[in-house]
Protein backbone atom coordinates (compact mmCIF):
# COMPACT_ATOMS: atom_id res chain seq x y z
CA UNK A 1 0.00 0.00 0.00
CA UNK A 2 1.06 3.53 -1.02
CA UNK A 3 0.93 6.53 1.31
CA UNK A 4 -1.63 8.98 0.55
CA UNK A 5 -0.76 12.56 0.63
CA UNK A 6 -3.55 14.64 -0.73
CA UNK A 7 -7.49 13.96 -0.62
CA UNK A 8 -9.87 16.20 -2.87
CA UNK A 9 -13.74 16.19 -2.02
CA UNK A 10 -16.66 16.95 -4.74
CA UNK A 11 -19.65 16.39 -3.00
CA UNK A 12 -21.14 14.04 0.37
CA UNK A 13 -20.74 10.96 -1.87
CA UNK A 14 -17.63 11.78 -4.23
CA UNK A 15 -14.13 11.90 -3.81
CA UNK A 16 -10.29 11.03 -4.76
CA UNK A 17 -6.93 10.58 -2.92
CA UNK A 18 -3.89 10.26 -4.75
CA UNK A 19 0.30 9.47 -3.50
CA UNK A 20 3.58 7.69 -3.49
CA UNK A 21 3.87 5.29 -6.51
CA UNK A 22 1.42 7.38 -8.14
CA UNK A 23 -1.60 6.14 -6.45
CA UNK A 24 -4.81 7.02 -6.90
CA UNK A 25 -8.21 6.10 -5.09
CA UNK A 26 -11.88 7.26 -5.68
CA UNK A 27 -14.72 6.88 -3.87
CA UNK A 28 -18.37 7.38 -5.30
CA UNK A 29 -20.09 6.07 -1.56
CA UNK A 30 -19.56 8.82 1.12
CA UNK A 31 -15.91 7.16 1.94
CA UNK A 32 -17.27 3.68 2.84
CA UNK A 33 -15.17 1.66 -0.24
CA UNK A 34 -12.58 3.31 -2.32
CA UNK A 35 -11.16 2.37 -5.70
CA UNK A 36 -7.74 2.23 -7.23
CA UNK A 37 -7.61 3.83 -10.25
CA UNK A 38 -4.51 3.99 -13.07
CA UNK A 39 -2.62 6.77 -12.82
CA UNK A 40 -0.67 6.34 -16.18
CA UNK A 41 2.28 8.48 -13.90
CA UNK A 42 5.60 8.05 -16.18
CA UNK A 43 8.57 6.04 -13.60
CA UNK A 44 11.31 8.98 -14.66
CA UNK A 45 13.48 7.30 -11.47
CA UNK A 46 12.60 3.68 -12.57
CA UNK A 47 9.39 3.94 -10.17
CA UNK A 48 5.81 5.69 -10.54
CA UNK A 49 5.96 9.25 -9.54
CA UNK A 50 4.70 10.30 -6.33
CA UNK A 51 1.36 12.39 -7.41
CA UNK A 52 1.44 15.45 -4.50
CA UNK A 53 -2.20 17.07 -4.81
CA UNK A 54 -5.34 16.30 -6.83
CA UNK A 55 -8.65 18.52 -7.71
CA UNK A 56 -12.07 18.48 -9.41
CA UNK A 57 -14.17 21.03 -11.14
CA UNK A 58 -16.58 18.56 -11.48
CA UNK A 59 -17.34 14.75 -11.68
CA UNK A 60 -15.77 14.59 -14.85
CA UNK A 61 -13.02 16.90 -14.87
CA UNK A 62 -9.70 16.43 -12.84
CA UNK A 63 -6.14 16.89 -12.50
CA UNK A 64 -3.15 15.68 -10.33
CA UNK A 65 0.26 17.38 -9.87
CA UNK A 66 2.99 15.02 -9.45
CA UNK A 67 6.81 14.75 -9.30
CA UNK A 68 9.40 16.00 -11.66
CA UNK A 69 6.83 18.42 -13.37
CA UNK A 70 4.22 15.58 -14.08
CA UNK A 71 0.60 16.91 -14.65
CA UNK A 72 -2.18 14.57 -15.23
CA UNK A 73 -5.15 15.25 -16.81
CA UNK A 74 -9.02 13.16 -16.73
CA UNK A 75 -11.92 13.61 -18.46
CA UNK A 76 -13.83 10.87 -17.29
CA UNK A 77 -13.78 10.96 -13.61
CA UNK A 78 -10.43 9.25 -13.36
CA UNK A 79 -11.15 6.21 -15.22
CA UNK A 80 -8.53 7.36 -17.40
CA UNK A 81 -5.59 9.53 -16.76
CA UNK A 82 -2.87 10.56 -19.50
CA UNK A 83 0.36 12.61 -18.41
CA UNK A 84 1.14 15.90 -20.16
CA UNK A 85 4.14 15.89 -22.81
CA UNK A 86 6.10 17.38 -22.76
CA UNK A 87 6.21 18.43 -19.39
CA UNK A 88 5.78 22.13 -18.73
CA UNK A 89 8.54 22.41 -16.11
CA UNK A 90 11.02 19.79 -14.75
CA UNK A 91 10.26 20.68 -10.83
CA UNK A 92 8.20 19.35 -8.04
CA UNK A 93 4.53 20.20 -8.56
CA UNK A 94 2.81 20.44 -5.07
CA UNK A 95 -0.29 22.21 -5.48
CA UNK A 96 -3.12 22.26 -7.93
CA UNK A 97 -6.03 24.35 -8.06
CA UNK A 98 -9.22 24.33 -10.97
CA UNK A 99 -11.26 27.74 -11.05
CA UNK A 100 -13.60 26.40 -14.07
CA UNK A 101 -13.68 24.24 -16.77
CA UNK A 102 -10.99 25.96 -18.36
CA UNK A 103 -8.88 27.88 -15.94
CA UNK A 104 -6.42 26.44 -13.51
CA UNK A 105 -3.11 27.13 -11.18
CA UNK A 106 -0.42 24.71 -10.38
CA UNK A 107 2.47 25.42 -7.64
CA UNK A 108 5.55 23.85 -7.09
CA UNK A 109 9.13 23.68 -6.09
CA UNK A 110 11.70 26.96 -6.86
CA UNK A 111 9.19 28.73 -6.78
CA UNK A 112 7.27 27.59 -9.85
CA UNK A 113 3.82 29.07 -10.69
CA UNK A 114 1.90 27.25 -13.88
CA UNK A 115 -1.62 28.62 -15.68
CA UNK A 116 -4.01 27.05 -17.39
CA UNK A 117 -6.64 28.02 -19.69
CA UNK A 118 -7.68 25.35 -21.24
CA UNK A 119 -8.44 23.12 -18.91
CA UNK A 120 -5.57 21.68 -18.51
CA UNK A 121 -4.19 20.56 -21.68
CA UNK A 122 -1.41 23.29 -22.11
CA UNK A 123 0.24 25.68 -19.61
CA UNK A 124 2.15 28.96 -19.28
CA UNK A 125 5.29 28.99 -17.48
CA UNK A 126 4.47 32.25 -15.01
CA UNK A 127 7.57 31.35 -12.65
CA UNK A 128 10.04 28.93 -12.57
CA UNK A 129 13.43 28.91 -10.96
CA UNK A 130 15.37 25.99 -11.43
CA UNK A 131 18.68 26.66 -9.89
CA UNK A 132 20.64 26.79 -13.06
CA UNK A 133 24.17 24.98 -12.99
CA UNK A 134 25.89 25.97 -16.19
CA UNK A 135 25.55 28.37 -19.33
CA UNK A 136 26.94 28.32 -23.12
CA UNK A 137 27.14 31.23 -25.62
CA UNK A 138 27.90 29.91 -29.47
CA UNK A 139 28.98 33.89 -30.35
CA UNK A 140 26.97 36.58 -29.20
CA UNK A 141 22.73 35.62 -29.77
CA UNK A 142 23.02 32.16 -28.72
CA UNK A 143 22.75 30.22 -25.54
CA UNK A 144 22.12 27.90 -23.29
CA UNK A 145 21.45 27.61 -19.51
CA UNK A 146 20.79 24.25 -17.77
CA UNK A 147 19.98 23.21 -14.12
CA UNK A 148 19.71 21.12 -11.58
CA UNK A 149 16.10 19.55 -12.62
CA UNK A 150 16.80 18.64 -15.89
CA UNK A 151 15.64 21.95 -17.30
CA UNK A 152 17.22 23.48 -20.61
CA UNK A 153 16.26 27.55 -21.49
CA UNK A 154 17.76 29.16 -24.59
CA UNK A 155 17.89 32.12 -26.06
CA UNK A 156 18.78 33.76 -29.40
CA UNK A 157 18.98 37.30 -28.66
CA UNK A 158 21.95 37.42 -26.41
CA UNK A 159 19.96 36.50 -23.15
CA UNK A 160 17.17 39.54 -23.62
CA UNK A 161 14.60 36.45 -23.54
CA UNK A 162 14.44 32.85 -22.39
CA UNK A 163 12.66 30.17 -23.59
CA UNK A 164 12.42 26.58 -22.18
CA UNK A 165 13.38 23.56 -24.41
CA UNK A 166 12.77 20.07 -23.45
CA UNK A 167 15.62 17.50 -22.52
CA UNK A 168 13.82 14.69 -22.02
CA UNK A 169 15.81 14.60 -18.49
CA UNK A 170 14.31 15.46 -15.01
CA UNK A 171 17.53 14.91 -13.38
CA UNK A 172 20.51 16.85 -12.37
CA UNK A 173 22.50 18.26 -15.25
CA UNK A 174 25.94 19.58 -14.86
CA UNK A 175 27.87 20.18 -18.43
CA UNK A 176 27.21 21.74 -21.67
CA UNK A 177 28.37 22.43 -25.13
CA UNK A 178 27.63 23.38 -28.28
CA UNK A 179 29.70 22.60 -31.54
CA UNK A 180 27.19 24.63 -33.58
CA UNK A 181 23.69 26.20 -33.41
CA UNK A 182 22.19 22.72 -33.83
CA UNK A 183 24.72 20.70 -32.22
CA UNK A 184 25.04 20.73 -28.76
CA UNK A 185 25.47 17.81 -25.77
CA UNK A 186 24.37 18.34 -22.27
CA UNK A 187 25.62 15.79 -19.26
CA UNK A 188 23.94 14.74 -15.99
CA UNK A 189 22.94 12.46 -13.53
CA UNK A 190 20.41 9.21 -14.47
Amino acid sequence: ASPLDSLFILSETEGWACGGNGALVHTIDGGETWIAQESSVPYSNGMPEPIWDIHFVDANQGLAAAEFGVVLRTTDGGKTWAPLAPRPVSAKLNGVHQINSQKAWIVGDYGTILHSTTGGKSWEIVSSSSHLTRIHFLGDDLGWAISMAGAVLHTSDGGQTWNPQNSGNVFQLFGIAFVNPSLGYIVGSN
